[in-house]
């Protein structure tokens, strides 16, 4: 007898249950999760909204149709329902809702609805705990900062320091190229303004992401502004040491020690630099930038002005006799002694040689030396000019 009543008793009990089950908001959320487990999306939104009609008022089956919402592509039923239900000032907190609205915020701001993405992130940012370091705050700040790019800068940084703390190295450099581009546009933007000094606290940040070259190379050029040469050499070798082959930040590196040559008046240190801008240009291509630079650290590096230059081929009588014209100048301490033309033709034979002191009456008047031989009346000529037997400079005329 008492083991049928307690089996009976058993029996009611379970009934009961069953009975509060199928009748409460639980039975439409577990039905729902199974369906959506089950890759049913529809079938999920049907018993929850189902559910919803039942029990309007109930936040854990808003909070289920309005998820369903989202994964079924119907944003717009999905604000509504957060907003009708006020769902954001009960689950705010909830970790799980927070998961929701940034997806929310994503969708919306993918589909064009800018003033509810912000207004979900801003709801987000607001009352998140700042404390978690996990994937799932980065991800969330990542998307942050896209939906409102005014705070993307910090934002991001916030998400690089969660990466680097849970040592996620893709996310750092997924994270790292969303930085870098808005670094530099900032650096470029205090530099226009003339505030080098916080363009290069920018820059110290930027070098906290790793090593990258064109940090290094942005920052040579700032200190190149403010004249700390040293300084921007050290950059600019360590910027062609990650990125050798860079052509455009060895032209620039050659250009900012050129302009410091034409600066310094120690000629011993200037030969220096000159000997510098040379080895970082040798073996590069040849183009106009190039040609230009070497051209002017040759004439700064020069030991001699060289002036009234003019090489002619005159007639006399029945032939033609190639003449150069000159004048020259010492630069430094040691005199020119003397001087040597060597004329060649076309295919770089040798036609004469002339050779003589320099005497004091050629300091102060234009020096010509005729050949002393006739050319042919095609092609061209050339002449080479010696000073103190160093080769000084080619001159080409044609006839």
């Amino acid at each position: 007898m008492k083991r049928i009543l307690f089996f009976t008793g058993i029996f009611l009990t379970s009934l009961g249950l069953f009975y509060f089950f199928v009748s409460s908001p639980y039975r439409y959320i577990f039905e729902s999760d199974t369906s959506i487990r089950s890759g049913k999306v529809a079938k999920a939104l049907s018993v929850l909204e189902e559910g919803h009609k039942m029990y309007p008022k109930n936040i854990e089956i808003s909070f289920a149709l309005a998820k369903s919402y989202l994964l079924s592509g119907e944003i717009d039923e999905a604000n509504k329902l957060i907003a009708v239900n006020k769902l954001s000032k009960i689950l705010i907190k909830n970790p799980n809702y927070q998961n929701f609205l940034v997806s929310l915020a994503e969708s919306n701001y993918n589909n064009g609805n800018k003033k509810y993405a912000k207004l979900y992130i801003l709801d987000y940012l607001k009352n998140h705990d700042e404390n978690e370091i996990t994937k799932r705050l980065v991800k969330h700040y990542i998307t942050s900062g896209h939906i409102i790019p005014e705070k993307s800068l910090e934002l991001w940084e916030k998400a690089f320091f969660g990466a680097s703390k849970l040592r996620q190295t893709e996310m750092k450099e997924s994270i790292k190229a969303l930085l870098l581009p808005k670094y530099f546009r900032l650096v470029s933007e205090l530099k226009s303004e003339n505030k080098i000094n916080e363009a290069l606290k920018v820059l110290k940040k930027a070098k906290l992401l790793g090593k990258n070259a064109e940090v290094y190379y942005q920052e040579a050029l700032l200190l190149s502004e403010l004249g700390d040469i040293d300084s921007a050499q050290r950059d600019f070798e360590e910027a062609l040491h990650i990125d050798p082959e860079n052509y455009n930040y060895k032209i620039t590196f050659a250009n900012v020690l050129r302009e410091a040559a034409e600066k310094e008046k120690d000629r011993a240190s200037r030969e220096e630099i000159i000997e510098k801008v040379k080895l970082i240009l040798a073996g590069s291509q040849d183009d106009p930038r190039k040609t230009s630079i070497l051209k002017r650290i040759i004439a700064l590096n020069a030991k001699y002005k060289i002036s009234n230059e003019l090489l002619e081929i005159a007639p006399v009588g029945e032939f033609l006799y190639p003449s150069l014209m000159f004048r020259v100048q010492s630069l430094t301490e040691v005199p020119v002694k003397n001087y040597r033309i060597e004329f060649f033709d076309e295919y770089e034979n040798g036609i004469d040689i002339y050779q003589s002191d320099f005497v004091e009456a050629d300091v102060t008047q234009a020096v010509e030396v005729t050949c002393r031989n006739p050319v042919k009346n095609t092609g061209e000529i050339m002449a080479k000019l010696f000073l103190n037997d160093e080769f000084v400079k080619e001159y080409t005329a044609k006839y």
